[in-house]
């Protein structure tokens, strides 16, 4: 069982329900809650630092995240790119479903599949992945590492 926390723009909640309840018929945990709620946008910053927390807790306990990418056209709030910020940045196994939209969904460390039906598939191999991760950084010359503006 892998401890899951699903990232998508707020309008594509229904879909990462439906991939939620495949996930638990494999057996896995799905453990982000934004999906579940309402989150409709608030100006209120007190709600908002209560959600943003609430989120990054539940990411903070899941083993991996699973980005869903829908239309790059489409508007969004921008909360999935941190997400995944964070979970590259922790270590997490990630998954992304769909067309890469920037830089960072082609990092070798990244698992990229076309369909929600081949995340459980990625998310067995885990293991391997979380292996692959390690030697991220392996080929990168160290002047490279150390080079900041």
């Amino acid at each position: 069982m892998v401890k899951v926390y699903i990232g998508a723009r707020f309008s594509m909640a229904l879909a990462c329900r439906e991939l939620e309840h495949e996930l638990k018929e494999k057996g896995h945990q799905v453990v982000s809650a934004w999906h579940m709620a309402d989150n409709e946008s608030s100006d209120d910053p007190t709600l908002n630092a209560q959600r943003a927390m609430r989120d990054y807790v539940d990411l903070m306990s899941a083993d991996a995240f699973v980005q869903l990418l829908g239309d790059p056209r489409a508007p969004t709030r921008g909360g999935q790119h941190v997400e995944l910020g964070l979970a590259i940045a922790w270590n997490k196994v990630v998954v992304v479903v769909g067309q890469p939209g920037h830089v960072f969904h082609h990092l070798e460390t990244i698992c990229r599949v076309d369909s929600t039906t081949k995340v459980d598939e990625a998310l067995r191999d885990w293991n391997i992945l979380d292996l692959h991760r390690l030697d991220m950084f392996e080929d990168v010359p160290e002047e490279d590492m150390n080079d900041r503006p």
